[in-house]
């Protein structure tokens, strides 16, 4: 398992790289109650990089399990005006954000699907106009992951717990750039310029389309709108605050319509 240290390298690489959290600036922090050990050094980071208030948005796979399997279905699509509220003035006061992501894909199996989906498009419909915040990179936003137990052994049921949770965690720092060694921060700012660089030479080229092949067989075309822009890296707010998702990723536009493809795969 990785040190303490190495959890609180990620917590200031989230905060300081991931959301640059503004002196004066509200946070908000959501994760899963179960990890609440990394939610106080979010907490704390956050504070100490100046952050005016900090609240956690705690969420909790068995209790919505239990609201969709016992509240009937009018309670369960009431959205409360104070929730709609809440967001409104944290959007209001510019606030930025940060969804730590940890549970298993199956943490809902037991749940009721049906009344799931239904209460998810109620908070949609009554929260639509709020989208837009972190959409439009209004205020800095972030999403990362975090190793659990349940979500390890649903990735390496044939090892046990506690090698799934050391698999799962030294994959998650890997990606994270979080090692001993270096500062995670200024790692994801050399990081994120090669992601420009790339993306620059990347429209330069201009593809119509990009063909993926494989020796077992893979054959992939996949077309690209007209006038297609690949970006990758850091965002900014329409104030000019850098922030950063933390992704690896370069990303692009896919034409809805051009797409051939034959796929193999094979497990190792």
């Amino acid at each position: 398992m990785k040190s303490l240290e190495m959890y609180q390298k990620l917590a200031r690489l989230i905060v300081r790289r991931g959301l640059n959290v503004q002196k004066g600036q509200p946070v908000v922090i959501k994760i899963d109650v179960r990890h609440h050990d990394f939610a106080d050094m979010l907490v704390k980071e956050a504070y100490e990089a100046g952050a005016k208030t900090v609240e956690i948005d705690w969420k909790d796979p068995v209790l919505t399990t239990c609201r969709t399997l016992y509240e009937d279905e009018e309670t369960l699509c009431d959205v409360p005006q104070w929730m709609y509220d809440q967001i409104r003035t944290r959007q209001d006061n510019g606030v930025c954000s940060v969804s730590v992501l940890s549970t298993s894909p199956d943490c809902f199996k037991d749940a009721d699907h049906a009344k799931m989906a239904k209460m998810n498009i109620a908070v949609s419909k009554k929260t639509k106009d709020l989208s837009s915040y972190f959409m439009n990179n209004i205020g800095q936003w972030c999403v990362v992951g975090i190793p659990d137990i349940q979500w390890a052994k649903s990735l390496f049921p044939e090892l046990s717990e506690e090698e799934a949770f050391e698999k799962l965690e030294n994959a998650i720092f890997e990606v994270s750039r979080v090692d001993e060694e270096h500062d995670p921060v200024e790692t994801w700012e050399k990081h994120d310029a090669t992601l420009v660089e790339n993306a620059k030479k990347m429209n330069a080229y201009a593809f119509d389309s990009l063909h993926f092949t494989s020796e077992l067989g893979t054959d992939i075309t996949v077309g690209l709108v007209k006038n297609h822009i690949w970006a990758g890296g850091n965002g900014a707010t329409p104030e000019g605050v850098v922030f950063d998702i933390l992704s690896n990723d370069l990303l692009w536009s896919k034409h809805s319509k051009i797409w051939h493809l034959y796929v193999y795969s094979c497990h190792v």
